[in-house]
C-alpha cells in the first residue's frame, strides 16, 4: 500500500470489489478525472503536487467506493460531487501538513476556492450547451469546415487543400464562424441583444 504525507488519516485495507463494481468505479473515475484534477490544480497551483494528490484521491475513492450509492440514475454527477468533496478534504489535509511554509490557506479560503471552481465548471457546461445549440444553427458546409479544422485537427492549409480553397479564404471563413458562434452563445445566454 502506498503511503503519503498527504493521505487522509484513516487508512483501511484495500477493499475487494467484484468485477462489475470495479468496472463501474473505473468508468466513473475516468469520466470525472479531468474535472477532479482541474479542481485540485486550481486549489494547489502546482501540477506536481496535484499529480500526487490526484493519485491519493483515486486510491481514497477506490477504498471508499463500497459506500457510494450506485442506485441513482445520475450517478456520474453524484460521483463527481462526492469525489470533489473528498478532494477538497485531501487538499485541506495537505495544507495543514504544509504549515511550515509561509503561505497556508485556511479552510474558509479553500471552501471559497472550491465553490468558485464549481461555479466556473457549471458556467462552462452552460456555455458548452449553448455552443451545441449554436452549431446546430450553422449550415452543413460551415459545420463541416469547423469539424475539419477543430474536430479532425487539420491545419488551415490542409483544410484549404481538402476544400479546394486558398488558406486565406479558410482563415477568414473560420474567423467569421468563430465570431458568429461567440455572438450566438452570448445571445443564447442573454448576454447580448
Amino acid at each position: 500500500m502506498i503511503t503519503s504525507r498527504y493521505e487522509m488519516s484513516s487508512q483501511s485495507p484495500e477493499p475487494f470489489l467484484d468485477a462489475p463494481l470495479q468496472e463501474q468505479f473505473v468508468s466513473l473515475l475516468t469520466a470525472s478525472h479531468n474535472s477532479i484534477y482541474g479542481f485540485i490544480v486550481s486549489l494547489v497551483g502546482d501540477r506536481t503536487v496535484a499529480d500526487d494528490l490526484m493519485q491519493e484521491i483515486s486510491l481514497l475513492l477506490w477504498r471508499k467506493f463500497q459506500t457510494f450509492d450506485l442506485s441513482t440514475e445520475d450517478r456520474s454527477e453524484k460521483f463527481l460531487k462526492w469525489a470533489l468533496v473528498s478532494a477538497r478534504n485531501l487538499v485541506r489535509n495537505y495544507y495543514r501538513q504544509k504549515k511550515s511554509h509561509s503561505v497556508v490557506f485556511d479552510d474558509e479560503l479553500i471552501s471559497k476556492m472550491s465553490a468558485t471552481h464549481q461555479g466556473v465548471g457549471e458556467l462552462l457546461e452552460i456555455r458548452r450547451e449553448a455552443l451545441r445549440l449554436c452549431l446546430q444553427k450553422l449550415t452543413p458546409a460551415d459545420r463541416q469546415l469547423l469539424q475539419l479544422c477543430y474536430g479532425q485537427s487539420a491545419t488551415m492549409k490542409e483544410a484549404a487543400v481538402h476544400l479546394g480553397k486558398s488558406s486565406e479564404a479558410i482563415y477568414m471563413a473560420v474567423s467569421r464562424l468563430r465570431h458568429r458562434l461567440f455572438r450566438c452563445i452570448n445571445r443564447t445566454l442573454g448576454l447580448m441583444k
